[in-house]
């Protein structure tokens, strides 16, 4: 399950990371749509129209910039938790299904979520060879019974 956990992680981190940067283009793209906000700039009726699309752009230009900041940061937080899987598992657990509630505050982030998801199930369930091994170790006349 290490490696089926570590492999999620993985995909999920870098799709994760992909739609942040396909996020944080778009907020480039509608902070450089219209003129820049002027709070001095008095308003006239006929121009009501440029402010009100101002206003919009600023608004839509932080919605994705805070939509691409969250994904990134679950994406980061899921890649490290799926290099650490072999080392701690459950650390690594832990921090991939972190990652997946912080990518689900992002609509954009839902195919991060469920790889981050599945990987910290997986991390977090021990693997039967682990069991099998430990079973072994105390049925046996060395063993610590």
């Amino acid at each position: 399950m290490k490696k089926a956990s570590m492999i999620l992680g993985i995909v999920g981190g870098i799709i994760a990371i992909l739609v942040a940067l396909l996020s944080l283009l778009g907020s480039a793209v509608f902070r450089s749509i219209g003129p820049a906000f002027d709070e001095d700039t008095p308003i006239k009726y006929e121009e009501f129209d440029e402010y009100e699309n101002t206003v919009m752009n600023q608004v839509a230009s932080n919605t994705f910039l805070g939509f691409g900041a969250t994904v990134l940061i679950a994406g980061i937080l899921g890649l490290v938790g799926a290099a650490k899987v072999n080392q701690n598992n459950v650390s690594a657990g832990i921090m991939m299904i972190i990652a997946s509630i912080i990518s689900l505050l992002s609509f954009w982030g839902i195919f991060s979520f469920l790889l981050f998801l599945l990987g910290g199930i997986f991390a977090l369930v021990n693997d039967k060879s682990d069991i099998n091994s430990k079973m072994k170790y105390y049925s046996s006349s060395n063993g610590p019974i």
